[in-house]
């Protein structure tokens, strides 16, 4: 999957650590798990738990504070469930970095 990303919300993203190992890691299993499975109109669903488990951060606060801050961005858009967390990388504003 490619994205396009202005300047501005990359170097955003690049100046916050939090930011940028949540997004590098929802890239990753995004990746890692169309491999095995497709992957619905682009839309992601995982747990918030395995999430921060994955980056070792120890409250889920961080993690969800970035996520919306990753949202606000518009990078996707953020729906919390009871199954889980969606993601949805909008068709329409994906394009080439």
């Amino acid at each position: 999957m490619k994205f396009e990303i202005n300047s501005s919300k990359l170097i955003t993203i690049l100046k916050s650590k939090t930011l940028s190992k949540i997004l590098a890691q929802i890239l990753y299993a995004y990746e890692y798990y169309s491999e095995f499975e497709p992957v619905d109109e682009d839309v992601f669903t995982f747990s918030m738990e395995d999430l921060r488990k994955s980056l070792r951060y120890k409250n889920k606060s961080t993690v969800s504070r970035g996520l919306s801050a990753l949202a606000e961005l518009g990078l996707f858009k953020l729906n919390t469930t009871n199954q889980g967390t969606i993601i949805d990388f909008n068709p329409e504003k994906i394009r080439r970095v």
